[in-house]
């Protein structure tokens, strides 16, 4: 992956997380990270990450949340939905199906 001379420190910063060598610099305990500043959300994340209009495909394809917890992931995953225009719709799957072709 390639990245812009302005992203290196965030890639840096992010691969030692991965590794799990970061160090605070609070003396906190070893269990608690650090986040940079301009990684911090105040208001609304997914304001922040897809804009305030309308979504289209090409914003939507390029941009994605990441949620260490599913119950996170669900509650942006609502706010994400409830901006889109149009009725919600739920669609079920079927796991097998009824035939009378035995073939």
């Amino acid at each position: 992956m390639r990245t812009e001379p302005h992203e290196q420190d965030f890639t840096s910063w992010l691969l030692h997380l991965g590794n799990g060598t970061l160090k605070n610099d609070c003396q906190l305990g070893e269990d608690i990270v650090e986040i940079p500043e301009e990684c911090v959300v105040r208001e609304s994340i997914v304001e922040e990450i897809f804009g305030s209009s309308v979504f289209d495909t090409e914003n939507l394809s390029g941009k994605a949340i990441l949620c260490p917890k599913n119950e996170d992931s669900l509650k942006i995953n609502e706010q994400v939905l409830a901006r889109f225009p149009g009725q919600n719709a739920t669609y079920f799957s079927a796991d097998s199906i009824i035939s009378e072709d035995y073939e």
